[in-house]
């Protein structure tokens, strides 16, 4: 759907109605084609937008699909995730993407005549009639789909939890049995020291191994109480 950061170069004399959250309609927008300036690793290039739905307001709402299907790559994933944020044209020019609240955007401005003349152009979408449904494919029906889907690369995530969210390293509840403590040996300065006055001698005795092992069996009993959960 176009924008106002795009310039209007044909009417194709179709109109048509977009719906969107909460079924929400524009009807009758026309059908256009356009060209925008934006940055490439070339430097400024004219890019050509046929087949957008006339809104005239905002940001151009580009469809990834109708640019791939004209033989383009678009990786609109977001850097902070692992993606690479950027549409690589048929053309060889590479064009960034911004992530803005969530969405991914391209950065362009209405081109003049000379800058129209002037600078090379890259076709995003084709011409012709377009039909989103030309990208339609139901992988649920495939009964191979797991083949289909999953690549070398894939990685399998080693989570310390199995599929019923309980800890696999976790160890049962023993009753009666000191516990090791898995931080470590207990410290030598412990805070747990009691002084007694006998005789006229201090006698010094030390709590901290009873206290570690109380908080451990806590722990292990508050831990089954809720194992199902326990992440």
């Amino acid at each position: 759907m176009l924008g106002n950061d795009a310039k209007v170069i044909f009417n194709r004399n179709k109109t048509v109605d977009v719906t969107g959250v909460d079924n929400h309609e524009l009807n009758a927008l026309p059908m256009v084609d356009a060209t925008a300036k934006t940055i490439t690793d070339k430097g400024p290039v004219i890019l050509v937008l046929r087949n957008y739905a006339y809104h005239g307001l905002n940001r151009t709402l580009h469809s990834a699909g109708q640019i791939e299907w004209c033989l383009n790559k678009v990786y609109d994933t977001s850097m902070k995730v692992g993606g690479r944020q950027v549409i690589k044209t048929v053309d060889g020019y590479c064009v960034p993407i911004n992530i803005i609240r969530g969405l991914p955007c391209t950065q362009m401005e209405p081109n003049t005549a000379e800058e129209f003349d002037a600078l090379p152009h890259a076709m995003l979408t084709q011409g012709g009639e377009w039909d989103p449904t030309v990208l339609d494919h139901i992988l649920t029906d495939d009964p191979d789909w797991v083949s289909k889907v999953k690549r070398k690369e894939d990685q399998e995530c080693d989570s310390p939890f199995d599929n019923r969210g309980e800890h696999k390293h976790r160890e049962p509840v023993r009753a009666g049995v000191a516990i090791d403590n898995p931080t470590g040996p207990p410290s030598k300065d412990p805070d747990d020291i009691a002084v007694n006055l006998h005789n006229g001698e201090i006698e010094v005795s030390f709590h901290a191994d009873d206290a570690i092992r109380e908080v451990h069996q806590a722990c292990q009993d508050v831990s089954n109480l809720n194992k199902t959960f326990v992440y």
